[in-house]
C-alpha cells in the first residue's frame, strides 16, 4: 500500500493550532513538505510556489492549506490523489443543505437569491421573516465573505463594507435566514463515514477553544455521515449548541482549508492518512 505524503501551506502552519503538525510528521514518520505561494502570481505570469513539490505525479498526497494555496496546487496539474479533501461545488449551501433533514439545521428557514436582489429591496425579506435582522452568507464554501448579521438600521453601512471588503459581486448567490442565538460552537471532522475528531471553538461570541464535543453533537455529526449524499469522503460539521440546548448543524466544510481548532493533530494526521491512503488504492470512493 502506498504510504500517504502531506502537502502543508507555510502561512498557515504559522497558526497556533497548526504549528505542531510538521513535528508530528517528524515523529509519525509521514513525509511531508512545506510550501509557499505567490500570492497574485497568475498576473504576475510566474511558478505560484517559491519552490514547487518534489513529490511525483500520482502520488498518494493530501494538501493542507488555504483556500489560495489549493488552488494554487491545483494549477500544477500533479495529478495526486486525493491531492485535496476540498469538493467545491459540494459544498455549496444549495448542494448539501437540501439532502439534510430540515430538523438538523440551525438556519432551517432559509431563502438563496442574489446579492443584487437582496440590495435592490431588502425590506421585503425583512418583513418576509418579520425581524429586523438577518444572518447572510454566500452560497459558496470558498468564503467570498464571512457570515454577518445585517440589522436593518445598519444596512447602508453593512451593504458598503461587504462590497468594499470582499470580493461580493451582484449575481453572487447568497443565503439568507433570521437570526438565531448560539451558546457553543463546535467543528467535528468526520472521514470515510466515521467521527475522527473533534474540538469546541466558541462560547457565544468569544473565542474558546478545547479538544473533544458533547455526545449530542457526535450524534448529530454520525446522523449526517449516515446520509446518502455526502459532500466527500472527508470533510468538517460545525455545530451550534442553541441557547435552549438543542444542537443545530451550521454548516458543512472541507477538511483541507478548514482549521482544526484543538481536534487532536496526531490523530488527524493518522486516520486522514490512513483514508487518503485507501482511496488511493481504490478501496473506497466517495459514491460508497
Amino acid at each position: 500500500m502506498s504510504k500517504c505524503k502531506w502537502l502543508f501551506d507555510y502561512h498557515m502552519l504559522k497558526d497556533a493550532y497548526h504549528k505542531d503538525l510538521v513535528e508530528l510528521c517528524e515523529e509519525l514518520n509521514i513525509e511531508y513538505e512545506v510550501l509557499t505561494y505567490i500570492p497574485n502570481y497568475k498576473a504576475l505570469q510566474i511558478t505560484p510556489f517559491q519552490e514547487n513539490p518534489t513529490f511525483e505525479k500520482g502520488e498518494c498526497v493530501v494538501a493542507y492549506g488555504s483556500i489560495e494555496f489549493l488552488e494554487a496546487l491545483d494549477s500544477l496539474n500533479m495529478g495526486y490523489i486525493p491531492s485535496r479533501y476540498m469538493e467545491i461545488n459540494a459544498l455549496k449551501c444549495s448542494h448539501y443543505l437540501p439532502n439534510i433533514p430540515s430538523e438538523y439545521l440551525l438556519n432551517d428557514n432559509f431563502i438563496m437569491l442574489p446579492y443584487k436582489e437582496f440590495k435592490k429591496n431588502p425590506n421585503r425579506i425583512y418583513d418576509l421573516y418579520e425581524t429586523n435582522k438577518l444572518f447572510v452568507r454566500p452560497d459558496s464554501g470558498l468564503k467570498t465573505f464571512a457570515g454577518t448579521t445585517i440589522h436593518i438600521e445598519d444596512f447602508d453601512y453593512e451593504i458598503n463594507s461587504l462590497e468594499n471588503l470582499t470580493s461580493v459581486l451582484p449575481t453572487t448567490m447568497i443565503l439568507v435566514s433570521p437570526i438565531k442565538k448560539i451558546e457553543k460552537e463546535y467543528r467535528i471532522l468526520v472521514g470515510n463515514r466515521k467521527v475522527i475528531a473533534a474540538s469546541q471553538y466558541k462560547i457565544k461570541d468569544t473565542v474558546f477553544m478545547k479538544e473533544g464535543a458533547p455526545e449530542q453533537a457526535i450524534k448529530l455529526a454520525e446522523k449526517i455521515i449516515s446520509l446518502p449524499e455526502q459532500p466527500d469522503i472527508v470533510y468538517t460539521v460545525d455545530i451550534a449548541q442553541t441557547i435552549t440546548g438543542e444542537y443545530k448543524v451550521i454548516e458543512l466544510n472541507s477538511f483541507s482549508a478548514a482549521g482544526l481548532y484543538h481536534c487532536n493533530p496526531e490523530i488527524v494526521l493518522k486516520k486522514v492518512s490512513k483514508i487518503a491512503e485507501l482511496e488511493y488504492n481504490g478501496d473506497i470512493s466517495l459514491g460508497e
